[in-house]
């Protein structure tokens, strides 16, 4: 309990190739979360551009890729500044802050467009229940990590 790094610490007991792996299998998931974060926040961009509520520049596409590489280009500036000015536990916790408050929003919208029987542009959701408790659920993770941080 008492380690920083427990299941290296744990794996340690098996040679140094498993903690070279935990590590190796580390790195690629941090990786794989920043990817995913350039992605979602890119195409938030691109769609705030056409809606009008973002600069227009963030809505153009590239003829050769068919990708808005201007918004691309700023989250990235973003990230790199993120990551090279904080430390990365304030960034982790942040990132899962924001991405249960995303999830919380998104929940309470989709039980919203479906309780007044709307059009909900693709989103399936089969009963009105599950969206409220996936907000709730939330909401409730973020309490526990406001909780746990005071």
């Amino acid at each position: 309990a008492g380690q920083k790094a427990p299941l290296t610490k744990i794996l340690s007991e098996h040679g140094t190739w498993a903690e070279s792996t935990i590590g190796v299998v580390s790195m690629v998931a941090v990786i794989n979360g920043a990817l995913v974060q350039i992605i979602m926040a890119t195409r938030v961009l691109y769609g705030m551009a056409g809606q009008g509520i973002a600069p227009r520049s963030f809505g153009l596409v590239n003829r050769r890729s068919q990708t808005p590489l201007r918004a691309t280009m700023a989250v990235t500036a973003v990230i790199i500044v993120l990551a090279v000015g904080f430390p990365l536990v304030s960034l982790a916790e942040a990132t899962s802050t924001v991405t249960l408050v995303v999830f919380a929003l998104v929940n309470a919208a989709l039980w919203k467009i479906k309780r007044r029987g709307g059009n909900s542009d693709g989103a399936v959701c089969y009963h009105l229940s599950i969206p409220v408790v996936g907000c709730l659920l939330c909401v409730f993770c973020l309490l526990l990590h406001l909780l746990n941080g005071i």
